[in-house]
């Protein structure tokens, strides 16, 4: 039952209110009720009080499958689960204003999710726009700086560079103090090491990549780190050195693009190309 409710909460919450509406009116019929004054506003705020204490519910419901699903991408590499979640709640989700703060959210991991399995077109026409575009400047820096990155993977370069002065703008705007600054900084100097190992710029790129290695928190992080570094030490003609962590990157990708990119790049060195 709960399975259910968790796929089908939009449902669920309005057979949740039909019910409350369906006890609302058993007790309108009773005779005792309708003899006091203030039996109609009591049977208002009783409804009031059962459909807050539904929204309550399927509130905190969503809470933990979205902490599910984004377990299974950081940790299981797995961005699916997230990809239909956000799928559902922006078909599920009636695009009130009040509701757009959550449906940009939403759009933002389902571009993730794409992402992360190497839809990149997909992802690139599902970034958030319009009145789901993110408000806060520090927001819209990393979703310009995702951006940017889909460019790259589509070997698109000069487009990339358009969209990430777009987000160096956003960065100078931002003060100095900003508590997300950092986090932005650190967005811009990944879209850098990736476009420098597509132009083969690696002079000292390699302390970089063992820093993002070692200081890597989540599997996802982990298996782009080794990626990435096997790409490195493809450009530094050591394919001895890079076939590990292409393996790795196999090994542990599961359904991220990463997986099947490591696949191709250990079958070209199998083939001594």
């Amino acid at each position: 039952m709960k399975d259910w409710i968790t796929r089908h909460q939009p449902q669920a919450l309005l057979l949740w209110n039909s019910l409350g509406l369906i006890i609302a009116s058993l007790v309108m019929l009773s005779p005792l009720i309708r003899s006091h004054p203030l039996w109609a506003l009591g049977v208002f705020l009783f409804f009031l009080l059962w459909s807050n204490l539904g929204s309550r519910y399927f509130a905190r419901l969503r809470m933990v499958q979205f902490q599910q699903v984004t377990t299974a991408l950081y940790e299981g590499c797995d961005p699916q689960p997230l990809l239909e979640m956000s799928e559902q709640e922006l078909a599920a989700t009636p695009p009130r204003r009040n509701n757009m703060p959550y449906l940009g959210a939403c759009a933002a991991n389902r571009m993730t999710a794409l992402y992360a399995l190497g839809r990149f077109a997909e992802a690139i026409d599902a970034c958030p726009a319009g009145p789901l575009a993110p408000a806060d400047p520090a927001s819209q820096l990393v979703l310009q700086v995702n951006l940017a990155n889909l460019h790259l993977a589509m070997n698109h370069p000069d487009l990339a560079q358009e969209v990430m002065a777009r987000a160096q703008a956003l960065l100078e705007g931002l003060p100095a103090d900003h508590p997300s600054r950092p986090l932005c900084q650190d967005a811009i100097d990944s879209f850098d090491i990736a476009l420098r190992l597509l132009q083969g710029n690696i002079e000292g790129l390699l302390p970089t990549l063992e820093s993002g290695l070692e200081t890597a928190d989540t599997e996802y992080q982990r298996v782009g780190a080794h990626f990435q570094l096997g790409r490195y030490y493809l450009k530094a003609d050591r394919p001895d050195l890079a076939r590990p962590h292409f393996e790795y990157a196999a090994e542990h990708g599961n359904r991220l693009y990463y997986r099947s990119d490591a696949q191709d790049y250990l079958a070209r060195l199998d083939q001594g190309e």
